[in-house]
């Protein structure tokens, strides 16, 4: 991990002459995303991903005539739905079942270096930043509601992006993987709960510059 990280500082480095040229495209970007958890405790494995929105904008710099750097940020909404649980009085009688969701609010940078296949279509990797901005959950049940902050998560994250894309005339459409590379949980409760994630994002990007 740590040589890809080298290779990709070199690559940025050693932006060109021609590169340095070349304007800068830039894009403003909306996404739909896919929360992907997954949490482990004891063994049980549990999440399922619901639809986000977010806006952005990226900067696409020529490097060589194949290669490109990607420079992006997004403000983000992901949402998820966690396993079914159920509440109980004191005397231990069932109030119902619950099925928890959760909303985080996420500020997201990244860099990514673009090979290009074709003149229209592209694949890059790079390295990125998520700081968690703010995360509820919220427990809905008859007769209650229960909405609760989770201070137990990381604010920063450093994920790793896979993102293929596509150029259509001032239209770019990107899809977009974004792994996490630390365990999501922090403090005493990471000592037994592992949570890893995946975050698919659909990106439509329009050419502003």
């Amino acid at each position: 991990m740590k040589k890809f990280f080298y290779i990709l500082i070199c690559i940025i480095e050693s932006q060109t002459t021609f590169a340095q040229s070349e304007k800068p495209s830039w894009y403003a970007n909306i996404n739909m995303n896919t929360y992907l958890p997954s949490q482990s405790v004891q063994g049980t494995t549990f999440g399922i991903g619901d639809i986000g929105l977010g806006l952005g904008a990226s900067r696409i710099q020529l490097i060589k005539s194949n290669l490109s750097l990607k420079q992006q940020v997004n403000i983000s909404f992901n949402s998820y739905t966690d396993h079914v649980g159920s509440f109980t009085n004191p005397n231990g009688l069932s109030l119902g079942n619950i099925l928890p969701s959760t909303l985080d609010f996420v500020f997201d940078l990244s860099t990514t270096v673009n090979y290009s296949l074709s003149n229209n279509f592209s694949v890059g990797t790079g390295l990125g930043f998520r700081t968690l901005l703010h995360s509820a959950s919220k427990y809905d049940t008859s007769p209650f509601k229960v909405e609760t902050v989770n201070a137990h998560y990381k604010r920063i994250m450093p994920v790793l992006p896979i993102e293929v894309s596509l150029k259509i005339n001032k239209v770019l459409l990107n899809l977009r993987y974004e792994y996490s590379i630390l365990n999501k949980i922090r403090g005493d409760l990471s000592d037994y709960v592992k949570e890893r994630y995946g975050i698919v994002s659909l990106e439509v990007g329009y050419k502003i510059k």
